[in-house]
């Protein structure tokens, strides 16, 4: 599946930003959901707009995307003070060796992917505290891009037995809280 929305329509989440758009509202719910303090891997980061408001925020961001001119509007829009990869998300965790975040976020993912599982294990190997997952609540007719959508019940399914917790869901969205420690039976 060809993602062309950069050809198409360039670093279009920093013009969406600007305005008052739904995508705005999703930036902002994001970063919230983040302390001031840490270190984040936001996969799929994309053109970089939610990792420049997280190190605005005063975290320590490291981007990864496969999408060469993904990367290249991120490493332009944030002026070089932010870490941005080209990595596909299948091969990051080879490349990024034994590094550990304080937290993982993949905004507008986990629906692109074919194989949805390998967010589960970039988490386990990569993050410490909690993972933030954001993505489209499912509809009846599935996104363009879309390998997959979920229903809040189907994307808690993708992480188990970690420990998840809906953080919120929209009429449109579900963002999920994930904890890379196992739920233990008592």
């Amino acid at each position: 599946m060809k993602f062309d929305k950069y050809e198409k329509r360039g670093a279009y989440h920093w013009k969406e930003y600007a305005g008052r758009t739904p995508y705005r509202k999703l930036a902002e719910t994001v970063s919230s959901f983040f302390p001031e303090r840490g270190s984040v891997l936001d996969v799929g980061c994309g053109d970089g707009l939610i990792s420049y408001l997280l190190h605005r925020k005063g975290l320590k961001v490291t981007g990864i995307d496969n999408h060469p001119l993904a990367i290249k509007f991120a490493r332009k829009n944030t002026k070089g003070q932010i870490e941005f990869k080209l990595l596909n998300i299948y091969k990051a965790s080879s490349r990024l060796k034994n590094r550990r975040f304080h937290y993982l976020l993949a905004s507008e993912v986990i629906e692109h992917l074919p194989d949805p599982s390998i967010l589960k294990k970039l988490l386990l190997r990569h993050c410490k505290r909690y993972a933030v997952i954001t993505t489209p609540l499912k509809r009846q007719k599935k996104g363009k891009y879309h390998y997959r959508e979920y229903t809040p019940k189907e994307l808690v399914e993708v992480f188990h037995p970690l420990k998840c917790k809906l953080l919120k869901v929209t009429a449109d969205r579900i963002y999920l809280k994930v904890i890379p420690k196992k739920i233990t039976a008592k």
